[in-house]
Formats: structure tokens, sequence, C-alpha cells
């Protein structure tokens, strides 16, 4: 199992976001296992080695809401 040493990601260039800006422009990745955004360009976290998230997957889930929804409706 991955974990966060914690000691690399704060070293990290963090990344602040504006309200509706987009987030996973010009390099910034998100790792899940740190529960962090960094703006870093390879694919795997430095600190804990898991792969890291480059675009959102929000548009998915909402598929698969809407889906269920309809199925559940009929």
């Amino acid at each position: 199992m991955r974990t966060c040493n914690g000691f690399t990601c704060r070293q990290l260039d963090k990344v602040s976001f504006r309200f509706g800006g987009k987030i996973y422009a010009n390099g910034i990745k998100f790792c899940k296992t740190c529960n962090i955004f960094m703006k870093i360009n390879e694919f795997r976290c430095p600190c804990c080695k898991s792969n890291l998230r480059s675009k959102s997957h929000r548009k998915q889930y909402r598929m698969n809401l809407y889906n269920k929804l309809i199925s559940s409706i009929v």
C-alpha cells in the first residue's frame, strides 16, 4: 500500500486556484494518495510513487449519475 511520507510533498510547488479556474492546466497534477495538487512534469508522485492524475474525471462521474437517475425513473 502506498503512503505519503509528508516530507517530499511539502518541498514541492503547491498550487492555489481561483474560483472557476481550470485546475489541470499548465502541468498541474493531482496525487490521490497525498491529496495534493502540484506543479510537476512527471507521471509519478516523487513522494509515494503513485500515478498522478492529469485531467478531470468530473464529466464521467456526472454521466454515470445521470444514467442511474434515468434508469431508476424508468
